[in-house]
C-alpha cells in the first residue's frame, strides 16, 4: 500500500535539539505525523544483542530495529529520532534533516544538563532520579558497595560507581559530566553525523539547519512543515 505521507529522519549530536524540533512538528496536527524516539524504542522492544562492557552499553540489534518500525515506516508520517541516521533504507526515507548547534551553545546546553548532578543522596535498596539529557538516568544500588549509573533511555550503563555514606562524589559526577561533553562536542566538531547523512542518502535528501536559537528552531520547525505538506500536496497518490 502506498504511503501518503513523508518519512522524516531529525538527528544530530546529543543537545541540538532533535527531541523539540521532533515534538512541535508532531504538535501541527494536520500532517498527521508521529515521533518515533528510537533510544525508546530499543528499550521499550528489547531491540538489543548483548552488552558492551568497554562502552558501557548494550549492543543495538540493527535487524530487530528495523523490522520493528518498518510497517510504521511503510505507513509514512513517521518523524525519525536518532543520533545515527544512516541505518534506515534509503527507500524509506524523504527527507534527513541535520541539526547543527554552535560548539560554545552545544557546550552551556550540555553542562546545565548535569547541573543537579551533584551532591546526590540516597538510602539503601533506592533508586534516585538524576539529571540527564533525556532525564532519564537511574542510579541503583548494585551491592553493598556499588552503585550503578544507568540510562534507562538509552540502554546505558554509564559506568559501576562506588560511594562513601550513600554520597556520590561531587568530583566523579562532573568528570563523567565532562568525558561524555567532550565526546559529544567532538562529533558535533568534526561534523560525523552530517558526513554520515550525506555518505548514506542523496544529496537532495539531506538539508543542515542551524538550532542555536528558539527562533531558529520555530524557523526549522516551519520549513519542514512546509516541506510535508508540500510532499503530500505533489504525491497525493503516495508513493
Amino acid at each position: 500500500m502506498p504511503r501518503t505521507r513523508p518519512n522524516i529522519i531529525i538527528t544530530g549530536t546529543p543537545g541540538v535539539g532533535k527531541s523539540c524540533h521532533c515534538e512541535l512538528l508532531v504538535q501541527t496536527t494536520e500532517l498527521g505525523l508521529r515521533h518515533l524516539s528510537i533510544n525508546n524504542i530499543v528499550k521499550e522492544r528489547n531491540c538489543y544483542d548483548g552488552y558492551d562492557d568497554e562502552l558501557k552499553s548494550h549492543i543495538v540489534d540493527e535487524d530487530k530495529l528495523l523490522d520493528e518500525i518498518e510497517n510504521e515506516a511503510k505507513e509514512g508520517g513517521c518523524i525519525i529520532d536518532w543520533h545515527v541516521c544512516d541505518l534506515f533504507p534509503e527507500s524509506w526515507i524523504d527527507l534527513v534533516v541535520v541539526l547543527r548547534a554552535d560548539s560554545t551553545i552545544l557546550y552551556d546546553r550540555l553542562e546545565k544538563r548535569w547541573v543537579s548532578l551533584s551532591p546526590l543522596t540516597f538510602g539503601t535498596g533506592g533508586l534516585l532520579l538524576v539529571a540527564d539529557w533525556l532525564h532519564a538516568d537511574v542510579l541503583y544500588l548494585w551491592d553493598a558497595g556499588t552503585i550503578r549509573v544507568c540510562n534507562p533511555a538509552k540502554n546505558r550503563l554509564l559506568a559501576p560507581i562506588y560511594y562513601t555514606r550513600g554520597v556520590l562524589s561531587e568530583r566523579w559526577l562532573m568528570a563523567s559530566a565532562d568525558k561524555k561533553l567532550q565526546e559529544n562536542l567532538d562529533a558535533e566538531i568534526m561534523q560525523v553525523i552530517l558526513e554520515e547523512a550525506r555518505e548514506a542518502y542523496d544529496e537532495e535528501t539531506v538539508i543542515e539547519l542551524r538550532s542555536d536559537t528558539t527562533e531558529e528552531i520555530d524557523s526549522n520547525v516551519d520549513r519542514i512543515s512546509a516541506w510535508a505538506r508540500h510532499w503530500i500536496e505533489n504525491n497525493p497518490e503516495g508513493v
